[in-house]
C-alpha cells in the first residue's frame, strides 16, 4: 500500500470498526509494524506516555508503549493476532513478547532457506512461536553462524567435531547450560524411586506463567543411532512429569549424510591422498580391518582416494549412527510422543574447505570407532 494519507487513514478508520485494546498501568503492548492503530489514555489525561523501546530485528520495527495510569489501543480486528499484551515489565517477558510478535510469521526461515532439516511435532511450532520466541532466535541465530572445516570432520576420526564443541558453547553462552533433572516419588513419605536425566542444553524462560519454564536440547553428531531413543525417552519423561515444555533434537540431515561422501573424496583429491604414504604423511591412522578393506576397494576401482573416502566415512558416518532418516525412525513410530518436538537436520553446507586451503593438511588422527 505504500506510505498512507491522512485520508487514506480517515477512509480505513471510516471502513472498518475499531477494536479497543486495554492494558493496564505498567504494562507493555508489542505490535508489528505498520499496524493503523491510535491510542488514548484511560485514567488522569495529564499522564504522561513514555515511549519505553523501539525494536529494529530481523522481521521489521516494533514499537512498545507505556504509562504510568493505563493504556488503550485502538486498532483494528484483523491486526489483532498481530498484539501481544504484557502486565509486568519483566525483561523475559517483554522479550518474549517483542519476539512472539515480531518473528511468528517467519518461524525459522533463515534456517530452511540455508538447507536445514525441520520438523515439527505435537504442536511444538505453537507452543515456541507463542511461548518461546526467544528460543527460536536462539536457534537460528546459533545454527545460521555454525559451519564445519572439512579438516575438522577427517581429524575427528568420526566423534565430536570441534565444531560441535564450539556449537556448544555458543549455545551455553545464550543460557542454554548442561542440566541434570532428578525426580523423586514417594509414597506416605517413604522414598521409592528416584531418576536422573542428563541433557546437555536446557533454558529456563519466564513468561505469562507462574516461576520458569524449560526447553531441552540435545545435539547428536555422530553418535550410535540408539542414542536417538534415550533423548527422545528423556524428554518424554520430562515432559509427562512437568520439567520440560518442549524437547529440540539437532543432528546430520540427508543432505550432509547423503553428500559425506563426496565431501571426504573432495577433501582427498585437494589433499593429494593417492597412497598409504599419503595418509601417513597427514597423520591419518586406519585399522587392520579398515587397510584390509580398503586394499579390496582399491583391486576394484583403481582409486586410493575415493576407495580411502568410502571406508572413511562407512567405519565412521555409517547407517548405525545418528542422522536425519534414523531420527525420523523413531519419531514415525511415536517414540518420545507426546512430548512436543522440534527437529533439525545439518544440512551439507555447512561443511567448508576454507580451513584445508588455507592449512594444506589435516590434524593427525588415528580413526577409531564413535564415540558415546
Amino acid at each position: 500500500m505504500g506510505i498512507l494519507t491522512d485520508d487514506a487513514i480517515e477512509q480505513l478508520a471510516s471502513q472498518i470498526a475499531a477494536v479497543d485494546c486495554v492494558v493496564t498501568a505498567g504494562g507493555v503492548v508489542a505490535m508489528r509494524p505498520l499496524i493503523v492503530h491510535a491510542s488514548s489514555k484511560i485514567a488522569d489525561r495529564g499522564a504522561e506516555t513514555r515511549l519505553a523501546h523501539r525494536i529494529r530485528g530481523t522481521h521489521g520495527h516494533g514499537a512498545l508503549s507505556r504509562t504510568r495510569e493505563g493504556l488503550m489501543i485502538r486498532t483494528r480486528r484483523q491486526f489483532l493476532p498481530h498484539l501481544r499484551i504484557c502486565d509486568t515489565f519483566d525483561a523475559n517477558v517483554l522479550a518474549n513478547a517483542i519476539l512472539g510478535t515480531l518473528a511468528s510469521s517467519a518461524m525459522l526461515d533463515k534456517l530452511k532457506e540455508r538447507g536445514f532439516e525441520l520438523q515439527f511435532e505435537s504442536h511444538a511450532a505453537s507452543i515456541l512461536e507463542r511461548d518461546f520466541p526467544v528460543a527460536l532466535t536462539d536457534i537460528e541465530r546459533t545454527l545460521l553462524s555454525f559451519e564445519v572445516p572439512i579438516a575438522e570432520i577427517i581429524g575427528s576420526g568420526g566423534g565430536e567435531t570441534k565444531g560441535t564443541q564450539r556449537l556448544r558453547k555458543a549455545l551455553a553462552d545464550l543460557g542454554w547450560p548442561f542440566k541434570i533433572y532428578e525426580i523423586k516419588k514417594t509414597i506416605n513419605g517413604v522414598p521409592r524411586e528416584s531418576i536422573s536425566h542428563e541433557i546437555d542444553h536446557v533454558k529456563a524462560f519466564k513468561g505469562e506463567w507462574e516461576g520458569t519454564k524449560d526447553i531441552a536440547l540435545e545435539i547428536e553428531w555422530n553418535n550410535k543411532d540408539p542414542f536417538f531413543d534415550r533423548d527422545l525417552e528423556n524428554f518424554k519423561r520430562l515432559h509427562v512429569e512437568g520439567a520440560i515444555s518442549v524437547g529440540i533434537v539437532i543432528t546430520r540431515g540427508t543432505s550432509l549424510q547423503k553428500g559425506m561422501r563426496d565431501l571426504v573424496t573432495r577433501y582427498a583429491r585437494e589433499q593429494g591422498i593417492n597412497s598409504f604414504d599419503d595418509l601417513t604423511r597427514l597423520g591419518i591412522g586406519l585399522t587392520h580391518p579398515q587397510r584390509a578393506d580398503l586394499e579390496r576397494r582399491i583391486k576394484r576401482t583403481k582409486d586410493f582416494g575415493e576407495s580411502w573416502a568410502s571406508v572413511f566415512v562407512a567405519s565412521k558416518f555409517g547407517e548405525a549412527t545418528t542422522h536425519w532418516r534414523k531420527l525420523m525412525d523413531r519419531v514415525s513410530r511415536g517414540v518420545g510422543s507426546p512430548c512436543p518436538l522440534l527437529l533439525v537436520g545439518f544440512p551439507g553446507e555447512i561443511v567448508t574447505f576454507r580451513a584445508t586451503a588455507e592449512t594444506g593438511e589435516a590434524e593427525p588422527v588415528a580413526i577409531e570407532e564413535p564415540t558415546p
